[in-house]
Order: structure tokens, then C-alpha cells, then sequence
């Protein structure tokens, strides 16, 4: 059990890296400002923004569960926690993509 969760860590550590990756070319392109969007994309970007905050603080949440499991929990319990805050930075990095994508003045 406990060399399959490492493997899905491992994988989900690589996918994080490659959205990472990702983030930063879509971020050195040119971007619109806030105020040349229309009031639909204004919306759509405050949900990614409200999305992406919800999943912020459960990453919180979850790396400091982590923290505990590692000074009084067992090591699969850490590796637990940790998987689960690095599926919340998935999610954070492919909310900041999405909003990245959006202001790109190609739009």
C-alpha cells in the first residue's frame, strides 16, 4: 500500500512540475489589463479568482495536517497529507493557467 502511494505521489509531484512549467510560459506572454475585459470575462475571472482561493486554503489546510503527521504521525500518514496539498496545487496552478489564458491579448 504504502509503495503505491509513493508512486502516485511521485507522479503527481511530476505532473505538478510540468504545470508549473506551464504557468511560466503562459505568463511571459502579453496580457490584456483588467479594464479591457467585458463583464462576462470580469466574471469569469472572479471565479477562477474565488476557485482558486478555496483551494489555496485547503492546501493550507492540508500542508499543515502534514507538518503534524510528521513530528507525532507515521510516514504514510505524512505521505497522505502531502499528496493530497500537492492535488490542491494541481488545481491552484490550473486555475492560475485558466486565468493566465484568459487575459492573453491573443484572446
Amino acid at each position: 500500500m504504502e509503495t503505491i502511494l509513493y508512486l502516485i505521489m511521485a507522479i503527481l509531484i511530476i505532473y505538478n512540475i510540468r504545470l508549473s512549467l506551464q504557468l511560466t510560459k503562459v505568463r511571459q506572454a502579453n496580457v490584456r489589463s483588467v479594464d479591457s475585459l467585458g463583464p462576462e470575462e470580469t466574471k469569469i475571472l472572479a471565479d477562477y479568482a474565488i476557485e482558486k482561493r478555496k483551494w489555496q486554503i485547503l492546501g493550507n489546510i492540508l500542508f499543515s495536517l502534514a507538518l503534524v503527521c510528521a513530528f507525532i504521525g507515521t510516514t504514510i500518514e505524512t505521505s497522505f497529507f502531502v499528496t493530497l496539498y500537492v492535488v490542491t496545487m494541481i488545481a491552484v496552478n490550473r486555475s492560475r493557467i485558466r486565468v493566465n489564458k484568459l487575459l492573453q491579448l491573443d484572446n
